[in-house]
């Protein structure tokens, strides 16, 4: 098995480094035959940047599997050129906005006026770049797959898989969505 791992620095000058965007390809026999993952895309910026980068580097248009970690637009900018440049099978990504009825009870504890409606309305709007990632990639026809614990492992090759951390799905919905 051989892989690759490229950082790809975040910011607006070269010498601002707060982030990063990845790419990473793996093979079980040659390069030609890699399995391509991103994470996370940066600003707009950055996102031009990865998408040239496996362009370049790795020659294909393809990503197997885009990864967004969160859905701050610091991290999601960039996931946008990807989707729009590239032909993405499976994006991992939380999709918070779709849990509202899920954690309605919780949220109302805190503030009685609160509707499935209103809280759609709220995590839409403070994740701009997550809710437009989410919908171009599934008007492009990829998948999306929100990565909870325990119910994720992924086949990248024969000999490597791809498992989630965290988290669980109880707790994103009990503990970090409605807060």
């Amino acid at each position: 098995m051989g892989f690759e791992i490229d950082y790809l620095p975040v910011g607006q000058k070269a010498e601002d480094k707060s982030g990063d965007a990845i790419a990473m390809r793996f093979w079980d026999t040659t390069p030609a035959q890699s399995f391509i993952i991103t994470v996370d895309g940066g600003t707009r910026e950055s996102g031009m940047a990865l998408t040239e980068h496996i362009k370049k580097y790795y020659k294909t248009t393809t990503v197997n599997l885009a990864i967004l970690t969160h859905p701050d637009a610091d991290h999601a900018s960039g996931i946008l050129d990807v989707l729009e440049q590239m032909k993405v099978q499976k994006l991992f990504s939380f999709v918070p906005w779709e849990h509202a009825n899920e954690i309605l009870p919780l949220v109302q504890a805190a503030d009685s006026r609160a509707t499935v409606s209103s809280i759609e309305k709220r995590l839409k709007d403070a994740f701009p770049a997550t809710v437009k990632a989410i919908e171009l990639a599934r008007k492009g026809g990829t998948k999306v797959i929100e990565p909870f614990a325990r119910n994720l492992h992924y086949d990248l090759t024969q000999t490597t898989q791809l498992f989630s951390l965290g988290p669980l799905r109880d707790k994103y919905l009990s503990t970090w969505l409605p807060n």
